[in-house]
């Protein structure tokens, strides 16, 4: 029996668009779009982040059609922090339910919970419905491990009360086997509503298209004057930039002449000075090392195509998606012992102690300069790559999302639209916040719920009049 699945898509609206929770995210969703045979797919998208939405309507269209995306309404702004957005955003999280269950979706998987604590992106489960079957993406539980992260009050109250809702799911995919094994340790979820889906890099992270004229190009623009090594992803204390910068300090002078450091990631200023002091105290020359800043995709598969080596040192990371692009485009590639990142690289003598600048060393001198090993690393990237699949991970998700229905406990007859409508106002007035709303508000709320009505209905009309 076909199914009808809802993805809760605002991961790939808010600023993890630009990061890989963005890129996991659409192209887990073009996959499952893909491999649904007759289940139907719909995108559940926030009106308070207007700008992303057509932007994501264009890449998902040929794979979904025009009339799958699902528009949800709020008052805004409804971020976490500042506090006194804390009604609307209680609010909001009960009216996104309230929609989902007017649709009435066989199964919703949600591709990013850890979302809106500075955007304007809701997530929850069990606030107001909880006979929907949900699963949820579940990256990594870093913060569990690094309290800086979300080290305020505030903040720190918001991430757990996201695990909450990671416990309500009734299934977690998990992106590696280490993020599952975190899920069961330290979420106490029963390793029997968690799965291992993995992931893949997008097609487009290849070599094959890459001519010499593209990375003499790209070297040009970011100032590299010769073969280099290289590491890619966003700037955070668990990717050990310091510990790798303070390696490759230690190579041999004659190796830092042939071999430039590049880092590629989307640094502020104070970051960049910061670690071009660390270059400099730890003697490295000018030129030795690159700070890139942005690179768009097109100019980053160049860049790992031509490279000498790519290095992963991470100290935790929930897959380690660089590393796989890297590989995916034939790249000899290291990296750290950590978490996932073993599973990722699938070779054992490629691995070090990321927090041993002289191991991180030690491995980088053997890759530059050692032919047979370099060569063993390069014709190993590829098929090591090609074991990890979008469509792949597309059919675990289907068939996860299908074992979860088929255990639902059957709920009895489906209740009333008008019951719903009251038992979500209940909800609604139950709020209790510093800042209660005035009879301007209380009309925008009436506007709101009615918009998302009209949008449930405009929904289901159009798949019975195209038939699908």
């Amino acid at each position: 029996m076909p199914l009808r699945i809802l993805i809760d898509l605002q991961g790939a609206q808010t600023g993890s668009r630009l990061r890989g929770i963005g890129r996991y995210s659409l192209a887990l969703t073009r996959a499952i779009a893909r491999n649904a045979g007759e289940d139907l797919i719909f995108v559940l998208l926030s009106n308070q982040l207007p700008e992303t939405i057509e932007a994501i309507r264009e890449t998902l269209e040929d794979v979904l059609g025009e009339n799958r995306f699902l528009i949800f309404n709020a008052q805004g702004p409804v971020s976490a922090i500042p506090r006194e957005n804390e009604r609307r955003r209680r609010v909001a999280e009960i009216l996104r339910e309230y929609m989902i269950d007017l649709l009435s979706p066989d199964a919703v998987l949600v591709t990013s919970m850890i979302e809106g604590i500075h955007e304007n992106a809701v997530t929850s489960i069990g606030d107001f419905v909880s006979t929907i079957p949900t699963a949820v993406i579940l990256y990594d539980l870093i913060p569990l491990f690094d309290a800086n992260i979300f080290a305020s009050e505030d903040a720190n109250r918001w991430y757990h009360e996201k695990l909450d809702y990671f416990r309500r799911a009734g299934c977690l995919f998990a992106i590696s086997q280490s993020s599952m094994d975190d899920a069961v340790k330290m979420l106490g979820v029963d390793r029997t509503r968690v799965k291992n889906i993995s992931a893949a890099s997008d097609s487009y992270f290849s070599s094959q298209d890459v001519s010499s004229d593209d990375i003499s190009l790209v070297k040009q623009k970011y100032a590299i004057l010769r073969k280099y090594l290289m590491h890619s992803s966003n700037f955070e204390p668990r990717k050990n930039f310091q510990g790798l910068i303070r390696a490759y300090a230690r190579l041999p002078a004659a190796v830092r002449r042939e071999h430039q450091l590049v880092l590629v990631c989307n640094l502020t200023p104070s970051i960049s000075n910061e670690l071009t002091c660390l270059a400099t105290d730890v003697g490295l020359a000018a030129g030795e090392l690159v700070l890139t800043g942005f690179v768009p995709d097109n100019e980053l598969v160049a860049l790992y195509a031509g490279c000498d080596l790519f290095v992963f040192p991470s100290f935790q990371e929930g897959f380690g998606l660089p590393a796989l692009e890297a590989m995916s485009c034939g790249v000899p590639t290291i990296g750290s012992n950590a978490t996932s990142v073993p599973e990722v690289i699938g070779r054992a003598d490629a691995l070090f102690d990321p927090t041993s600048p002289e191991a991180m060393a030690a491995m980088m001198f053997k890759a530059l300069t050692d032919e047979n090993f370099s060569r063993s690393l390069r014709s190993h990237a590829k098929v090591q790559a090609a074991k990890f699949s979008w469509d792949e991970t597309a059919l675990r998700v289907i068939a996860g999302l299908r074992e979860l229905v088929a255990r639902q406990e059957t709920c009895g007859p489906k209740e009333a639209i008008a019951r719903k409508r009251r038992r979500m106002l209940e909800r609604v007035a139950a709020i209790v916040s510093e800042a209660q709303p005035n009879d301007l508000d209380l009309l925008d709320l009436a506007s709101t719920i009615e918009s998302n009505h009209i949008a449930v209905k405009q929904l289901n009309n159009a798949i019975i009049e195209t038939g699908s």
